[in-house]
């Protein structure tokens, strides 16, 4: 079917009128950018052959001579008898025929030529004298018929989501067939999708919805909200409600998944609890101060991007394959800021739809016709969700920092989940054994599970400790928690004594734990040690791991501790470095290199192993004479 209703009225026109030759050509070019309406002319040149080819009934003078009469004065002879009735009925279908198959000039009755048919459509909407009417009317509201009356169809709610059921259907700007009406490419296909904000009006002799298209074959369409006929005016319907998988309870995954309109359409504004880990990024305004052209404006919090955010845990936030749900937090709400704590795990309620949409507004001012709307701003706050409560764990061990057991007899294991896939190992840890923690949460069996490094523990057969605990209990006991380091700031010179203190022992994590690999400085004494006849070179050969060039011992009092020279400064450093001279020594943990003293592991666990210890080294990168 044809759905292009201006050309439909040519089209229609053109059977009992003269079109001028910009009207043709008009109506050559639809059918020809059309298949289908090509497909459809073609049947109906064939039908206009066959009634041509039909053989002519003259009728009787008496007949003629009626039916002239009827047309001239419009009167009908009016009759009680039905079976007088049917006759006068076939008799004045043949005369129509006979007038269908005839044209005036010059004679009454001659055979019309095929060519003189153009082609139609049966759904072709009112002739441009009705369509005149129907816009007279105005736009009314359209109420829903009984399927069972024969009427049109029942209409589609407002918040639901509809899907295109036919080819070639048009949005337009508004709903009605006019020339204010614009029309908006590209057409709408089978299997569009469409949110439903308003309608259905009556325009034109059809419904009309208010909607937003998506197109899930293709995400990089997209069209401006606008309106769509429901249906021909025969009633076969052009679209209609489609059918969504809307969880009970979902989880953040599946709502991070789910087409944000139909996220909307499912829950409204229905309260929604699940539990995942927050995270954050960078707020950005939604507009910005001196909008060039439209912009979809409102309040920052909920109409602008970025922000907290949730995800089912760091497996899900560093794999990509599902997107984060954003979040939106009021901040003259009842939910702080402390209540979303990045990296934490945290149970979450919150609703699609929130009250401030209301407020949502389209600013700057458009450099031509904007396709933008307030309707537009409107609905896309609607679809943010806005956290109503939260909940933080509360066990939860920080990433690359020191942890400690708080029970005895905890498990480590090889995957974070009880089941027989993961590996138990041996043996059981003991209440203050020291951790390194280097992944997690991760969400298993009910738990909430970290990766860590065990640096004083061995497993019974001789690797490396490095597994997946519990941090706490289901009932709430704790089985691990942070260690507080005592860590110093690192806007003035730290103390040799506080570095000797975090970076040497059994477990010289503590500086990594304090400082990640931000700059730290210090005043010292200093002692280089310079191997083999190349101890100046700055190969970057195994330096970090297995230092073959050059070492630095720092001391302070009866405070020292054990560095590495970067190989940046190794050829700028000489080996007989004054013992008595003060030195001002900058340096950081976590260095880069680590990742190099991986190489050669016999298995995961030895290389983690590897890494930690070369990021547990304070790496020396400037050396100069102290004031």
């Amino acid at each position: 079917m044809i759905h292009e209703h201006d050309e439909l009225l040519l089209a229609s026109a053109a059977i009992d009128f003269g079109l001028s030759d910009e009207e043709a050509e008009r109506l050559r070019q639809a059918i020809h950018d059309c298949p289908v309406c090509a497909q459809r002319a073609s049947a109906y040149r064939r039908q206009f052959q066959l009634l041509a080819e039909l053989p002519v009934l003259e009728p009787s003078d008496v007949v003629r001579r009626r039916v002239l009469g009827a047309v001239a004065t419009g009167r009908v002879r009016q009759s009680r008898s039905p079976m007088f009735l049917l006759l006068a009925a076939a008799l004045v279908i043949g005369a129509t025929l006979a007038l269908v198959a005839v044209v005036a000039g010059g004679a009454l009755f001659r055979p019309k030529t095929i060519a003189e048919f153009p082609p139609v459509d049966q759904s072709v909407g009112p002739g441009p004298s009705a369509v005149a009417r129907a816009s007279e009317r105005g736009v009314l509201p359209s109420q829903p018929a009984d399927p069972s009356s024969g009427g049109p169809p029942t209409a589609i709610a407002v918040d639901s989501v509809a899907e295109v059921i036919s080819t070639n259907l048009r949005l337009r700007s508004q709903p009605r067939i006019a020339a204010d009406s614009i029309k908006f490419e590209p057409f709408l296909d089978v299997g569009d999708r469409l949110f439903v904000v308003d309608g259905p009006v009556v325009a034109t002799d059809h419904d009309w919805y208010q909607v937003k298209v998506w197109r899930p074959s293709d995400p990089g369409a997209t069209w401006p909200i606008g309106w769509v006929a429901s249906a021909d005016i025969n009633g076969t319907p052009w679209i209609a409600a489609a059918t969504l998988a809307c969880p009970p309870g979902p989880g953040v995954d599946q709502l991070a998944a789910m087409n944000r309109y139909e996220a909307l359409a499912c829950y409204g504004r229905r309260t929604i609890t699940f539990r995942g880990l927050v995270g954050s990024s960078e707020p950005v305004a939604p507009c910005p101060a001196d909008p060039v052209g439209a912009c979809l404006g409102g309040p920052a919090w909920l109409a602008g991007s970025g922000g907290p955010f949730v995800t089912t845990d760091s497996r899900s936030l560093t794999s990509g394959v599902t997107p984060p749900l954003f979040l939106a937090r009021d901040p003259n709400g009842s939910v702080t800021e402390d209540e979303l704590p990045a990296g934490r795990m945290a149970t979450i309620e919150g609703a699609f739809d929130d009250a401030a949409a209301s407020t949502c507004k389209l600013e700057g001012t458009p450099t031509s016709v904007s396709t933008l709307t307030v309707t537009d701003a409107i609905l896309r706050c609607r679809t943010t969700f806005v956290v109503l409560s939260a909940t933080p764990a509360p066990a939860w061990l920080d990433l690359q920092t020191s942890a400690i057991t708080t029970t005895p007899n905890l498990r480590v294991r090889s995957q974070p989940i009880v089941d027989d896939s993961s590996e138990r190992y041996e043996p059981l840890l003991d209440t203050g054994t020291r951790l390194f923690v280097i992944d997690g949460p991760v969400l298993g069996s009910g738990y909430d599970w970290y990766r860590v490094i065990v640096p004083a523990v061995t497993r019974a057969g001789g690797e490396p400790m490095v597994g997946w605990i519990a941090v706490a209990s289901k009932t709430g006991e704790i089985w691990a928690k942070g260690v507080a380091l005592s860590c110093p700031p690192v806007d003035a010179f730290v103390d040799v004594a506080d570095l000797a203190r975090l970076a040497s022992g059994s477990v010289p994590d503590g500086g990594a734990s304090c400082f990640g690999d931000v700059r730290v400085a210090t005043t010292a004494r200093i002692a280089v040690t310079c191997v083999g006849p190349d101890a100046q070179s700055t190969s970057t050969t195994d330096w970090l791991a297995a230092p073959a060039r050059m070492a630095i011992h720092v001391v302070d009092g009866t405070a020292a501790f054990d560095a590495r020279i970067h190989p940046d400064l190794a050829g700028r450093t000489a080996c007989d470095v004054p013992p008595n001279d003060r030195w001002v020594v900058e340096g950081h943990f976590q260095d880069s290199g680590a990742e190099s003293c991986a190489a050669g592991a016999a298995s995961d666990e030895a290389a983690e192993m590897a890494r930690y210890r070369c990021r547990s080294i304070f790496v020396v990168t400037a050396l100069t004479p102290a004031p």
